[in-house]
């Protein structure tokens, strides 16, 4: 797939030295154009160009009026030829600024291709940004690390790169947060346990002034009195609108006996009526008489019987509503406690990665300055063809765009990385 651009000094070169050479040799070779490179093609007298295309995962670019070409896997001189000759000869329209189209044909000569941009380099390893970084013609290792940070020891290793100060203000800015966190939680906890107040809270070596957090708890204290309060209006609302309802019932209930006592006196003065009437000894305006007061008893029961019913409606929409405001209170602060306990958790992981970061920083002034040419060892991870391949390099080696840099620092005297725990 690749041309070493070698072979002769490869014959007769003892084994020992062969896999040296033949990694120079790869370390050299010719670029070949890969999927994320972008090139340029100009055309003269075409204004709408220079057109810009990337290189596809497949290896190909779209131009107009060509389509696709598959450009990918060769070297830069082979591409620039290749499009040129894809475009030579090709007629396209071009449209003048008054709005009129033209013919152009273009002609071996007027088609310029380069490369706009190639696919970026990597570099991962003790530097102070690894990542994705731009890359550029005759880039050298050395240039890769510059780009990202200079040399560093990440998650616990040299921070040779970072700045004392900002480390220390990230650590105070971060210990407030916690701070601020922990009494957040402790109030949510005492409002779920019913409590008037916050149990104190232990903060330990977390870098806050006590005044800082006096006014944490001050704020948090006046949270959770207006929440308590604002629970207890709602809550003593709905329990007087249940007592209400049962005294009302209570009312309603007594009503009723009364009326189902009258409505058994007014059938027994109907029956006796109705007997003296057959007997001839009562008038028929006195049965009627007692009938109608039977009917009114009765209308009265049946209004009764639907106030009771109303009434059992509305107490249980009061129990139902002081229910629901009880649980999801309770949903509320369980899931207020539950995230709080996440931030306390990520936010102790960073103070420990911050204190740790602070005293690598301070035990590595001892160390004098790391010399940025020594102590260091330095590969590549190039595609060559479809497999990825790692190369030995040096702080001078040139790289290539998709490059992969990985940068080792070795273990300092005195410099521990162990990830010790730093206790709160």
């Amino acid at each position: 797939m690749i041309g070493f651009g070698c072979p002769d000094r490869v014959r007769g070169v003892a084994l020992a030295g062969l896999m040296v050479l033949i990694t120079s040799c790869i370390a050299h070779a010719e670029y070949l154009v890969a999927p994320g490179d972008t090139i340029e093609v100009r055309m003269a007298g075409v204004s709408e160009l220079p057109q810009r295309a990337q290189v596809q995962q497949d290896g190909t670019v779209s131009l107009p009026g060509v389509g696709d070409i598959r450009v990918g896997g060769l070297g830069l001189a082979d591409m620039r030829a290749k499009i040129s000759a894809a475009l030579a000869s090709r007629v396209l329209r071009q449209r003048s600024p008054d709005g009129q189209q033209h013919i152009v044909a273009i002609q071996p000569g007027d088609v310029t291709v380069g490369m706009a941009e190639y696919a970026p380099i990597y570099v991962s390893g003790d530097v102070f940004t690894p990542g994705q970084h731009p890359y550029r013609p005759s880039r050298t290792v050395r240039q890769a690390i510059a780009l990202a940070g200079g040399y560093s020891l990440v998650h616990g290793r040299l921070l040779e790169s970072a700045d004392p100060l900002e480390v220390q203000s990230e650590y105070v800015a971060v210990g407030a947060k916690f701070a601020q966190e922990q009494v957040h939680a402790a109030r949510l906890q005492a409002e779920l346990d019913g409590k008037k107040d916050i149990a104190p809270v232990a903060l330990g070596e977390i870098p806050v002034p006590k005044s800082t957090i006096a006014e944490l708890l001050r704020g948090e204290r006046e949270a959770l009195r207006i929440s308590a309060g604002d629970y207890e209006l709602q809550q003593t609302f709905l329990l007087n609108g249940i007592q209400r309802t049962k005294d009302q019932l209570g009312k309603l209930n007594a009503e009723l006996a009364e009326e189902e006592k009258g409505l058994q006196a007014d059938q027994q003065d109907l029956a006796k009526a109705q007997k003296a009437y057959g007997n001839g000894n009562l008038p028929s305006p006195r049965v009627l008489e007692s009938r109608h007061s039977l009917m009114a008893t009765s209308n009265r029961i049946l209004d009764i019987n639907s106030s009771i019913n109303q009434t059992r409606q509305q107490m249980e929409d009061f129990t139902l509503k002081l229910d629901h405001l009880n649980s999801d209170r309770q949903m509320m602060l369980l899931s207020g406690i539950s995230d709080s306990r996440v931030k306390l958790v990520e936010l102790r992981t960073k103070l420990k990665t911050l204190r740790r970061r602070i005293e690598l920083l301070e035990n590595s002034r001892d160390q004098g300055r790391f010399e940025q040419n020594q102590g260091a060892e330095y590969s590549i991870v190039r595609k060559l063809g479809n497999a990825w391949t790692t190369i030995p390099a040096s702080i001078d080696t040139e790289l290539q765009p998709g490059d992969v840099i990985t940068v080792h620092i070795k273990s300092l005297p005195g410099l521990g990385t162990d990830d010790a725990d730093v206790g709160y």
